[in-house]
């Protein structure tokens, strides 16, 4: 008979040993964020600002461009769905080469990529952790662009209170795509020129 922990391992998935690696890199990351904070809170602190004074100031930039739109609703319906489509058609593009270059050297150039594929845990695991991670590192610009984007558009066309989850969902089903065209960029790559290193 099968334990139970032995039932969980063999979920499809969930490969072996991802749930203690999140762990594990949820802690490091912790660490050093207090790390920082306790070494050099004024730089912290000026981090946070300026992000925080970037966000504000796209929100404002957005705000005024939807306004200004509006003034014309026959350029406001040709106009809106446009800067919609560019904007994500841009994203799409940048995510994924930032998703690709991340994915790259932490998968094949990396110190640590040795060291955790020695331990006993799955190899898939390993690369569901890296993917995880290039999600992470690459969307904050998703978040930094596109929030304020979608919320001084909701704002300026008074949408109903469930616009707001609906675009955080619609957020969340965008990200990984651009990971997994990343990933599959990153390995191409890998593939590519360890046969012109054979050659």
């Amino acid at each position: 008979m099968p334990s139970s922990s032995d039932a969980t391992v063999a979920l499809p998935f969930t490969p072996a040993g991802l749930p203690l690696l999140l762990r594990m890199k949820a802690r490091a990351l912790s660490n050093r964020v207090t790390q920082a904070i306790i070494d050099a809170p004024v730089r912290f602190l000026a981090t946070a600002l300026c992000m925080a004074m970037v966000w504000v100031g796209l929100y404002f930039l957005f705000r005024a461009i939807f306004e200004y739109l509006r003034q014309s609703p026959l350029e406001a319906a040709v106009a809106i769905p446009m800067v919609f489509s560019f904007f994500f058609a841009a994203l799409l593009v940048m995510l994924t080469i930032s998703n690709a270059i991340l994915a790259y050297m932490s998968l094949f150039l990396a110190d640590e990529a040795p060291y955790l594929l020695s331990a006993p845990v799955s190899p898939r695991a390993y690369v569901a952790l890296k993917y995880i991670e290039t999600l992470l590192f690459s969307s904050w610009s998703l978040v930094l662009l596109g929030l304020p984007l979608m919320i001084a558009m909701a704002n300026i066309s008074d949408e109903p209170w469930f616009y707001y989850p609906l675009f955080l969902l619609f957020f969340l089903g965008f990200v990984p795509i651009p990971g997994a065209l990343g990933l599959m960029l990153a390995w191409g790559a890998a593939r590519f020129l360890c046969r012109l290193r054979a050659a």
